[in-house]
């Protein structure tokens, strides 16, 4: 028998090695605060630690000796780990657990876990592990086995993955985008809404880019400013503008805050974003329809005492002009105010036009013939250096319209495309039809069908898109101060509008703008154009009867009077609507006709003449207003069918109109 130093046997040495590392293992595990048992290589229980019996609820003196180790898991006797290492047959491993397990072979040991239905009769998640024990000779002693309960963890896990799927869900579903961007500026997340927002087919596609470059130039630095702010822990806003990675531009707002990870740090830029591009083109054209509202009431208020004023000038004017036809100098002189007198007045018109504030006189229109007509009136507008070129469509144009408005149009487009060439160049005005599409955006809110398209094209400077954004709004213009009121390209936008039509606006720097109106085309009836005019009838006819004139307007109420008298009627005058009633009580039996001025202090037109028709129906009446028809139709004008002249008015126009009154056979 081989002896060692002292005397004694190999084995006898190896057994008291044993017992002192069994008894040191023995103390190490009852201390343990995990669960744990040691077997001997008899499959005996030599340890069963406090862990141990908390958890199975089975005393440490029970099974200290025996082999029914297995009894808290197993009922039908099947082996543990420890067990398994023991007989070195691992077959039915994957069996330990009954609902789910995964098993593993950890250096000479074992591992499993699984969800462990026997254990205290509730569904436990457990995490086993064995692991063996040998002699220096390399011969077992002992396996040691501990088990977890590791179940609120894995519950919380379950739940923490559960919350994950439908916080991703509700990011997937989300109609705004969310992303996350890097420090660097690289896109590290974003939903499909945000995807779909850039015009991008996949995440792939956009992955680890650079966000920033989407941003228009204007915007980048503001962008910048808000990506450093959130990484220094401040949340932040900003409304901008992208292009899509297809090409299609839209406005955003987006917030964004800091993202942290677990220990605080901030790791990423989370961001939400709502494409407002819908949003603010509705605000813009609400701001437009603001603005045009303004200019209306505007107009509308001023209309009455400039038309009066018009009305003097144009009437003595007249009345000058039959006095001095024998001297061709001073007749020169009244044709020059009497022309620049009517071009205020269609000025005032085309005012109200815009503001929506003067009714329009609509009738079949062929445009070629108009564009041919105005064609002479436009060549002086433009200078020698300009070459006008005028395209006529080779098929009729046929659409409702008022002439003058048109024609005003069109002196405004070339008006502007002559101050757009500074240094000459073509002005071509091109008419034809087209088709339109709904989803026609350039010509407005306009429906499918056959138009009729007018451009007028220049070679001028041309706009920036930002300029030509804004070419349409009132009181805006690029010009010099004193070379332009902002009002032209608004007065045409509002008449194209009052036809039923729209306006869009081509510009690049550099090359030139063309402006493109359309107009709903209609079937061409047998007779077309505006009913002659009152100022085209043959020479007025005065005569005797009395006319009562009511006006507040001093100097106009002289000058109809005035007029009146030079065609042969006697005249009798009133300041107010009392007065006009008073005079007429006094003298009923002479008056024929009572030219009233709708608005007037004390009392109106309107309400004077129901009491001049009490006391002699078969009183007739002319209305005068220089108001808009919107602001006096609230006070009976409605009601006053043809008897009614707008100021400025004509003498010719105004005697014509009177003996046209006074004629008729039956009373007003």
């Amino acid at each position: 028998m081989e002896t060692g130093r002292n005397g004694r046997s190999a084995a006898a040495n190896a057994s008291d090695w044993s017992k002192k590392a069994e008894a040191l293992h023995a103390c190490l595990i009852e201390n343990l605060s995990v669960a744990a048992f040691v077997l001997n290589v008899d499959h005996e229980v030599v340890v069963w630690n406090k862990a141990c019996e908390e958890l199975t609820g089975v005393k440490a003196e029970a099974v200290i000796g025996t082999r029914d180790h297995w009894r808290p898991f197993h009922p039908e006797k099947r082996p543990t780990l420890a067990d398994m290492i023991i007989d070195g047959n691992y077959e039915g491993i994957d069996s330990l657990f009954a609902v789910h397990s995964h098993s593993r072979l950890v250096n000479k040991g074992l591992e499993s876990e699984g969800w462990f239905r026997n254990l205290g009769g509730t569904d436990r998640y457990m995490i086993f592990s064995a692991a063996p024990a040998y002699d220096p000779e390399g011969r077992l002693l002992f396996v040691t086995e501990t088990f977890q309960d590791i179940t609120e963890r894995k519950n919380l896990e379950e739940a923490l993955k559960e919350s994950e799927s439908r916080l991703r869900m509700i990011i997937e579903s989300e109609p705004q985008c969310v992303k996350l961007i890097a420090p660097d500026g690289a896109l590290l997340a974003m939903n499909p809404s945000g995807l779909a927002m850039i015009e991008a087919d996949s995440f792939e596609q956009v992955k680890g880019k650079q966000v920033s470059g989407l941003v228009m130039p204007e915007y980048r630095d503001a962008f910048k400013a808000l990506t450093g702010k959130v990484f220094k822990g401040e949340p932040g806003s900003l409304e901008f503008e992208i292009m899509g990675l297809k090409g299609t531009a839209r406005r955003l707002l987006t917030q964004a805050v800091p993202f942290r990870d677990a220990s605080g740090k901030i790791t990423a830029l989370l961001g939400i974003t709502t494409d407002i591009t819908r949003q603010k083109r509705l605000e813009e054209q609400l701001r437009q329809a603001q603005k045009m509202e303004a200019v209306g009431q505007l107009a509308g208020g001023i209309s009455h005492d400039f038309n009066n004023i018009l009305s003097a000038i144009i009437g003595y004017a007249d009345l000058l002009e039959a006095k001095v036809n024998g001297n061709p100098s001073l007749k020169n002189y009244v044709d020059h105010i009497l022309s620049a007198s009517r071009r205020a007045a269609k000025l005032v018109k085309s005012l109200l036009a815009f503001s929506r504030k003067q009714t329009i006189s609509l009738c079949p229109v062929e445009l070629n013939a108009l564009i041919k007509g105005v064609e002479k009136l436009l060549l002086r507008l433009i200078r020698e250096d300009i070459e006008l070129v005028v395209r006529c469509a080779c098929d009729d144009l046929v659409v409702m319209a008022d002439s003058g408005q048109i024609e005003q149009v069109l002196m405004n487009l070339v008006a502007n495309a002559k101050d757009a060439m500074p240094g000459g160049g073509f002005l071509v005005i091109q008419a034809r039809a087209a088709d339109l599409d709904d989803g026609h955006i350039g010509g407005g809110n306009l429906r499918a069908g056959r138009y009729a398209v007018i451009s007028v094209t220049d070679t001028g400077t041309g706009m920036e898109a930002q300029t030509a954004k804004r070419i349409f709004d009132p009181f805006f213009t690029t010009k010099e101060v004193g070379k332009g009121t902002g009002l032209g390209l608004s007065m045409t936008y509002g008449i194209i509008e009052q036809h039923g039509g729209g306006i869009e606006v081509q510009s690049e720097p550099g090359i030139g703008t063309t402006f493109n109106i359309y107009l709903p085309l209609i079937d061409a009836p047998e007779a077309m154009g505006p009913k002659k005019d009152l100022e085209e009838k043959d020479a007025p006819q005065g005569g005797s009867e009395t006319i009562l004139v009511a006006e507040d307007d001093t100097m106009l109420r002289q000058l109809t009077s005035t007029i009146l008298r030079e065609y042969g009627y006697m005249v009798i005058e009133a300041e107010n609507g009392l007065d006009a009633v008073e005079k007429f009580t006094a003298n009923s039996k002479d008056i024929r006709l009572a030219l009233l001025d709708v608005i007037m202090p004390r009392m109106g037109g309107k309400e004077a003449f129901e009491q001049i028709r009490r006391t002699e129906p078969s009183t007739k009446v002319i209305f005068m207003s220089g108001y808009a028809p919107d602001v006096i139709s609230g006070n009976g004008f409605e009601e006053t069918g043809m008897n009614f002249v707008l100021k400025p008015v004509a003498p010719g126009v105004l005697i014509s109109k009177v003996r046209e009154v006074l004629d008729r056979r039956t009373a007003q």
